[in-house]
């Protein structure tokens, strides 16, 4: 028992049936367009953005390697005790400064940096110590003193003398004193 339906629409109707039908199945057909759209340009915003981000990191580790590179340049490429010995006894040498001791502390490491840490008692006067200082500051590689300490005059030539004039020309030109101090130097490790 097969019963056929039939429904008999006038021709306004079918036209009316079948826009609605085209209609719908364009509407869902667009919908799904339109999400599918969607989702891709969401996908290519968020690899643009992705990929800016990346190009801002690129400049920052540029820019960090540039300033490293400026940077690098104020360390020295080794130092070993020895050299610095060397360095300090020139300068010392060069502002006639007498030398009473000079002991490395070691070396300690800082990150690709190495610091090496020498203490120099030195017998010098006060002129002979600035000159000495102003040696170690004129580097263009990172040496610094870390630690200075007079501990006393010494050699008092000619303060028993009257004069006051003169008293201070003597402070100034002859009277030594007892100079400690702490120099570290910066080098790159390889």
């Amino acid at each position: 028992m097969l019963k056929q339906f039939n429904i008999n629409l006038d021709e306004k109707t079918k036209v009316i049936v079948i826009s609605v039908a085209i209609v719908f199945i364009t509407l869902f057909t667009c919908s799904g367009i339109v999400k599918h759209q969607t989702r891709k340009s969401n996908d290519a915003c968020s690899k643009i953005e992705e990929e800016r981000k990346k190009l801002v990191l690129r400049a920052g580790i540029g820019m960090i390697e540039s300033k490293q590179n400026e940077y690098l340049k104020y360390f020295y490429d080794t130092m070993d005790q020895q050299g610095f010995r060397f360095i300090i006894s020139g300068f010392a040498a060069e502002s006639g400064i007498e030398i009473v001791s000079m002991k490395s502390s070691g070396s300690k490491a800082i990150a690709n940096l190495s610091r090496s840490i020498l203490k120099v008692s030195l017998k010098c006067t006060y002129n002979q110590l600035v000159e000495f200082i102003a040696k170690v500051e004129e580097l263009p590689e990172l040496m610094r003193i870390e630690e200075l300490s007079v501990a006393g005059l010494i050699d008092f030539k000619g303060y028993l003398t009257g004069d006051e004039d003169e008293k201070q020309g003597v402070m100034e030109s002859d009277t030594k004193a007892m100079v400690s101090l702490t120099v570290a130097a910066y080098s790159i490790k390889h």
